[in-house]
């Protein structure tokens, strides 16, 4: 498509006083000739700076011509700054209550469901009621055992840890840990059958809902947290080894009583840590080759050891990194109705990256429902079998899919129209043109879709999850259905399938454990245990038969399946490298066509589009969500909300070429390096939103900081000018006066000193204490002689550096005073407990950004007009504590802590150590200046006031240099006390007498 329909399309941000971005601005086109359209996001703040009101262009638009239009997203918050209550248009209302530590207490939600967290009184999760607003009285849905501290249960890692884990699927035993808190064995048991999901308190109550088979896995990792091996609950085992840089090289297999086979290696990457190659075990070579200026992938191709080429894709980019052109030149070129069948796909987009047009191939007679298409033979010549297609695709203003046209080289093709309600982007098909009644009772009040394709009803739990799909329903009979168990972490764990075939029920099975699948069906007698392996664009697939559908006993089948950039399975392969089967997908998910050497290969492709499972209903699970790709939408809402964009259905954001949702929760980018990912896979208008996201914390906690840092500082000022006037100002100076104030900064010094070196040196001694009061008396012996002079001794005036250390003392302290007293003004960004090391490099950066302050007042301080002195350190000091904030907050361990307008009481411990190493800072900035002057009196030979301009520039930006090193206090207070926290351990660890 022509770059022009970009011309005077922009992308802009409208951003408030406070750094908040409250308009993202787009214009669309999907074509030359239309005319731009803009569409306006818009954002709003309350006064704390929390967003309270989020509007797509859809609803935005609307809301000027019906004024009672809801926003896609309303919440309140709480003083704290936790989300209280939430309306959303798509996934309805839902009210939290929040404890005092910001723990979850209660959640209602739109359907009048309840859920109750339970806590023990460490705060540690002991159970979780949920009660439907059908249900008579609340169900205990979790329950959760821990470990005591016991010899026992740290020989296993286990103290204080989650040992048991009752949820919706069955009881998780965690029986051992690893040195990181990883579960290294762990074991499952299943619910029963028939048995509810309510978990009693006694244990021998739980284990009689539970089934006797008990599955256990084993992981063993080294001790960087890398998995060695894996020992799945059949027996089998998978072995990992490592290169020199972490990166995997190779895996390994030993079926249960089997042989130990490699079934991947010889792995190598770039400097960027992307795959250029690697060997399945079957002998076919992978080999990536990506864009030298920007990481993407250019060529992807699979060959036998041999030399032959079985995939050869090719990519080709637009400007922005959406995937214009694939290629598979490893396919042959077929012709239908003298129509050359290339196996090219196109794509265009329009200027929000929204697919808007995509040609491939298909084979004849697809309808585009959720069934899949008849196979094909390998390499099929006949030209009844193939055809190109079209896709014309159209969206509205929210991003919703309108319109899909199926436009095919022969034969006929199809339209598939969507009605999406009038304030949400609930949706249903339409149905020769007419919108689909009932579209307000298609979905329930959380946003769940409630009859799929073909009447099929669903049942979704409390938690929004598809609990049952009734495939087929029977007036006075058994109906056909799929049942669905999920696990505490909302991963389906069991899937259940009952249908009735010549009035008899058969059950067919699947159990997901760690590695592992077992598969049972009643109608065929089979008895499958399907090893997982899924190692990037390689996926490997053990098939062991406890119990084959021909009859025969055991059996085993290695398949490797080579995805494409997405994951999606295109190439299935045996042990030897023939060919098992292949598809081909169409954008947004469906099977174009697919090839197999003969049924039964085909129907253990059980992995299709994404890497993931297609149900028997057409879904495809993706660990969070179902997804319909024949509608190209989700069934359900986002379960993480907005985080992907406001339309809560929308698959990636109309972009399914180019972008992929590994776990139904966020899109990412398929094809950019590593390090791009996140940035990339949005438009600019999107990573605007983006990045507003990721920086407006920054620039609040940096306006928080300024405020506090300033404004504590112009009190300490007060104060401490309060104290001089009172003081030095009143009394008249003596020698005696003089002589008290020169040592009671000597004693201050003297404090400061020792506290800060005790701290320090108690990281690697028990004798800090006496090394911390060797270093006081000579910090405050130091000071009292050298402040011990003559001319100070007469008393006619006081002591002018005795009395400006001591008003440094007072302002040190009385800040430090202010700033715990405002600590709860706006929002903190905190180093919370990112380790001392992984601080320095942010504070070296902060520290050059204080000294562009520190070394322009050393040199030009004395220029500032006396009025405007009083205000130059607040000035400083706010400068300071902004760019140190926006510095360390752009850390990713860094705590944002968003607190209420409120005045706490000053924590003991931490005005005693922040005080006293405020002032410790007076102290040794004190003699690292004298220092300086003493040395370029001593290497000009003359006075300070004799010397010349070039010398005391030097030694003011050498001043200025000392005054930034300051910006380090935080780091050498955290040190600090570390050390105090060591020494109080060696003397609780002393032995008594």
């Amino acid at each position: 498509m022509s770059y022009s329909i970009h011309r005077h399309t922009p992308s802009l941000a409208a951003i408030d006083p406070r750094g908040l971005i409250v308009r993202n601005i787009d214009y669309h086109r999907a074509s030359a000739e239309d005319q731009a359209q803009v569409r306006i996001h818009r954002q709003v703040f309350g006064s704390t700076g929390l967003m309270i009101e989020q509007w797509d262009p859809r609803l935005l638009q609307l809301s000027r011509s019906k004024p009672g239009t809801a926003p896609n997203q309303r919440t309140v918050y709480s003083l704290g700054g936790h989300a209280l209550r939430t309306d959303s248009v798509d996934a309805g209302r839902r009210l939290t209550l929040i404890g005092q530590a910001g723990q979850v207490l209660d959640e209602w939600d739109g359907r009048g469901a309840h859920q109750a967290h339970h806590y023990d009184r460490y705060l540690r999760p002991v159970a979780v009621f949920e009660q439907a607003a059908s249900d008579g009285q609340a169900l205990c849905v979790e329950r959760l055992a821990y470990a005591s501290s016991s010899s026992e249960e740290a020989s296993r890692n286990r103290c204080g840890r989650v040992v048991r884990h009752d949820d919706g699927g069955g009881s998780l035993f965690h029986e051992a840990y690893g040195l990181h808190a990883e579960v290294t064995q762990q074991a499952r048991r299943f619910r029963q059958a028939g048995a509810a999901l309510d978990w009693p308190q006694p244990d021998a109550q739980r284990e009689a809902r539970l089934e006797a088979d008990r599955f256990q896995t084993t992981i063993g990792f080294n001790a960087l947290g890398e998995r060695l091996h894996h020992t799945d609950a059949k027996g089998n085992r998978f072995d990992y080894t490592y290169g020199l840089d972490g990166q995997p090289a190779s895996i390994f297999v030993t079926p249960r009583a089997g042989v130990r086979t490699q079934v991947l290696g010889q792995r190598r990457y770039n400097a960027a840590g992307q795959v250029l190659s690697e060997r399945a075990g079957n002998g076919v070579v992978r080999a990536m080759q990506y864009r030298e200026f920007d990481g993407r992938l250019r060529q992807m191709t699979a060959r036998l050891h041999a030399g032959a080429v079985l995939q050869d894709l090719h990519y080709e980019y637009d400007n922005v990194g959406n995937v214009v052109g694939i290629d598979d030149l490893a396919q042959p070129t077929q012709w239908s109705s003298n129509t050359r069948i290339s196996s090219a796909s196109l794509y265009a987009y329009d200027t929000l990256s929204q697919l808007i047009t995509a040609t491939g191939r298909e084979t004849a007679g697809n309808t585009g429902g959720p069934a899949l298409p008849a196979t094909v033979a390998f390499g099929s010549t006949d030209d009844s079998v193939w055809r190109r297609y079209t896709q014309r695709l159209r969206y509205d203003a929210a991003g919703n899919l309108l319109e899909l046209q199926h436009v095919p080289s022969s034969g006929t093709g199809f339209t598939r129209q969507m009605s999406v309600a009038a304030g949400s982007n609930h949706f249903l098909p339409q149905a020769d043109g007419k919108t689909a009644p009932g579209l307000g009772q298609g979905f329930d009040r959380n946003g769940n879709l409630q009859v799929l394709a073909g009447e099929q009803k669903m049942d979704w739990d409390v938690r929004n999850q598809l609990v049952r799909l009734t495939q087929v329903r029977r007036e006075g009979g058994n109906d056909d259905q799929e049942h669905y168990a999920y696990d505490a972490a909302g991963q389906r764990i069991l899937k259940r399938r009952v249908s009735q075939a010549r009035g008899v029920m058969h059950t067919a099975e699947v159990r997901y454990l760690p590695g592992l699948e077992i598969r049972h069906d009643s109608a065929t007698g089979e008895q499958l245990n399907v090893l997982n392996l899924d190692a990037g664009t390689t996926t490997v697939r053990v098939l062991l038969w406890d119990r084959h559908p021909s009859g025969v006993g055991q059996a085993t089948q290695i398949r490797y399946g080579l995805s494409d950039h997405l994951g999606s399975n295109c190439l299935e392969l045996g042990e030897q490298a023939q060919l098992l089967s292949q598809e081909s997908y169409y954008p947004y998910g469906g099977t174009a066509w697919r090839a197999a050497r003969n049924a039964s290969e085909a129907s253990y492709s059980f992995i299709r589009y994404s890497g993931k499972e297609r149900d028997a209903s057409g879904l495809s699970y993706y660990g969070f969500r179902y997804y319909a790709a024949w509608l190209g939408r989700w069934i359900s809402p986002d379960p993480i909300g907005d985080a992907d964009g406001l339309n809560l259905y929308a698959m990636v954001g109309g972009n399914p070429v180019t972008h992929v949702d590994a776990q139904g929760l966020v899109g990412a980018s398929a094809l950019d390096a590593p390090q791009d990912k996140q940035i990339r896979r949005l438009s600019f208008s999107r990573r605007l939103a983006t990045m507003g996201r990721i920086i407006r914390p920054r620039i609040q906690a940096a306006s928080s900081a300024a405020i506090r840092d300033g404004l504590s500082t112009y009190i300490a000022n007060v104060i401490a000018t309060g104290v001089d006037l009172a003081v030095f100002g009143n009394l008249e100076p003596t020698p005696q006066r003089n002589q008290i104030v020169r040592y009671t900064v000597a004693s201050l010094d003297a404090l400061t000193t020792m506290h800060m070196s005790t701290g320090v040196v108690g990281n690697w001694t028990r004798l800090a204490p006496q090394i911390g009061v060797i270093s006081a008396a000579v910090a405050g012996v130091g000071y009292a002689y050298h402040a011990d002079t003559p001319s100070a001794q007469a008393g006619e005036r006081w002591d002018p550096v005795a009395v400006q250390r001591l008003s440094g003392h007072i302002r040190s302290l009385s800040r430090e005073l202010v700033q715990q007293i405002m600590r709860g003004h706006g929002t903190g960004a905190s180093w919370g407990s990112t380790p001392l090391r992984a601080r320095v490099g942010r504070t070296a950066g902060a520290t050059a950004a204080y000294a562009v302050a520190t070394i322009a007042n050393a040199v030009y301080g004395g220029e500032v007009p006396a009025l405007m002195q009083p205000n130059v350190s607040p000035a400083i000091e706010a400068y300071d504590a902004a760019m140190g904030t926006l510095t360390r907050s752009g850390h990713p361990t860094t705590v944002h802590d968003h607190h209420g307008l409120t005045v706490q009481t000053p924590d003991p411990v931490g005005l005693m150590h922040g005080g006293l190493s405020r002032m410790f800072n007076q102290v040794w900035t004190y003699w690292a200046a004298t220092g300086v002057e003493a040395l370029a009196v001593a290497l000009t030979g003359l006075p300070q006031a004799a010397q010349s301009r070039t010398t005391r520039t030097i030694v003011m930006v050498a001043r200025g240099v000392i005054a930034s090193l300051t910006e380090w206090r935080g780091f050498v207070v955290a040190f600090a006390r570390r050390g105090y926290t060591h020494l109080a351990s060696n003397w609780r660890a002393a032995p008594r007498s």
